[in-house]
C-alpha cells in the first residue's frame, strides 16, 4: 500500500470509530424525567422552575428519549403522565397524543396508537389521530422490512468504493 491509500484507510477507520463511539456512548442528548424537575436558566441567567407547558414538553422529549433507548414501559409512563395532567386542557391532550404517536413510530408498535384520544385540535395541519398514527407506524414497519436496501446503501456501496480505490491504486503500481 502506498501512503495515499494508507491515509484513506486510516481516515475511514477514524470516521467509523468516531461515529460508533458517538452513537454508543449516549452523547445524543437524551432527556430524562429527573432533568425535567430541575430548574432551568432564564434569559437573564437566573434559575427558575419550568412552566406547566415547559414541563409537559420536557416530559414528551424524555418519553422520546426513552423510546430511542428502547424502554417502552418508561416511554409509555411519561406519555401517560402528560395525559393525566391533561384533565382540563385540550393542548395537553394533544401533547399526549403527539407523544404516543412519536413513541409508537420510534418503537414501531401500533398498539400504542390505541391510547390516542380524539381532541379535535389540528397540529401542523394534521390531527393527531389513531388512524394517522397506525398508518405512519405501518409505513415505518414496511420500510424496515426492506432493510436490505438500507444495508446496501450504508455498507455495501462504501465497501465497493474503497475496494475500487484500492484496486485502482494497485493497477497504477503495476503499470
Amino acid at each position: 500500500m502506498d501512503s495515499s491509500t494508507r491515509i484513506l484507510f486510516l481516515i475511514a477507520i477514524v470516521m467509523i470509530v468516531s461515529v460508533s463511539s458517538f452513537l454508543l456512548n449516549g452523547s445524543l442528548g437524551f432527556m430524562t424525567k429527573s432533568l425535567c424537575n430541575e430548574p432551568i436558566k432564564d434569559l437573564d441567567g437566573e434559575n427558575r422552575l419550568r412552566t406547566a407547558d415547559e414541563q409537559m414538553e420536557c416530559l414528551r422529549i424524555a418519553a422520546i428519549s426513552e423510546a430511542m433507548k428502547n424502554h417502552e414501559v418508561k416511554a409509555n409512563e411519561l406519555c401517560d403522565e402528560i395525559y393525566n395532567n391533561a384533565v382540563s386542557s385540550k393542548d395537553y391532550k394533544l401533547k399526549a397524543n403527539m407523544c404516543y404517536t412519536e413513541i409508537a413510530k420510534i418503537l414501531v408498535d401500533d398498539t400504542i396508537c390505541d391510547k390516542i384520544e380524539d381532541t379535535g385540535i389540528i397540529f401542523s395541519g394534521n390531527k393527531a389521530t389513531r388512524e394517522a398514527c397506525k398508518t405512519q407506524v405501518g409505513h415505518i414497519y414496511n420500510a424496515l422490512n426492506n432493510q436490505q436496501k438500507i444495508c446496501t446503501v450504508v455498507f455495501v456501496i462504501p465497501i465497493l468504493f474503497v475496494a475500487t480505490v484500492l484496486l485502482t491504486e494497485r493497477r497504477k503500481k503495476k503499470n
